[in-house]
């Protein structure tokens, strides 16, 4: 596996002998995860890291220069394979959900596996790693002016689109 970058998007196949793959599956495993892993991908796209390094970087500002708080957190979405290649659309988020329209993540692999599937021009399961720049967060299920994403339970929900970089695709058997 590379560490290089170049401009655009690729998908670079993660050994299973790399230490990257060991955290990811031990991460799946330690959350739940009972799903089997067949082949973990790194997500390299230029575009979106950049888009996201500037909305940390902003966020870093809001909260009076103070170290943004990052985690990684697990996405599931019928779209994964979409969402690697072009970043998050917030326009596809739906109202319905519990905490309104936003992207939403999860601590829990199992909790984000619920919400993978195939799509028509997928044939594989997907679920992504993604790092979620949280900022300032609030408990609850909605947004509150000076925060930047919500809490509630696992369950973490950003409204900007930016503030997640997705880096790792999960192929699922």
């Amino acid at each position: 596996m590379s560490n290089q970058w170049v401009e655009g998007y690729t998908l670079e196949e993660v050994e299973t002998s790399h230490k990257d793959y060991g955290w990811i599956v031990s991460k799946v495993k330690k959350s739940g995860g009972t799903f089997n892993i067949k082949k973990v991908f790194r997500i390299k796209n230029s575009s979106t890291w950049n888009a996201y390094q500037m909305t940390r970087e902003a966020i870093f500002y809001e909260m009076g220069r103070k170290r943004v708080p990052e985690q990684r957190l697990f996405h599931g979405s019928p779209w994964a394979m979409q969402i690697a290649e072009q970043g998050f659309k917030i326009e596809y988020a739906r109202s319905s959900g519990a905490c309104g329209a936003g992207i939403y993540f999860s601590s829990k692999s199992s909790e984000s596996y619920q919400y993978s599937c195939k799509n028509g021009s997928q044939t594989n399961v997907y679920l992504l790693v993604c790092k979620v720049a949280l900022g300032v967060t609030v408990s609850g299920n909605r947004l509150e002016a000076g925060t930047h994403s919500v809490i509630s339970g696992t369950k973490h929900v950003i409204y900007n689109e930016t503030q997640a970089y997705p880096s790792y695709l999960i192929q699922i058997i």
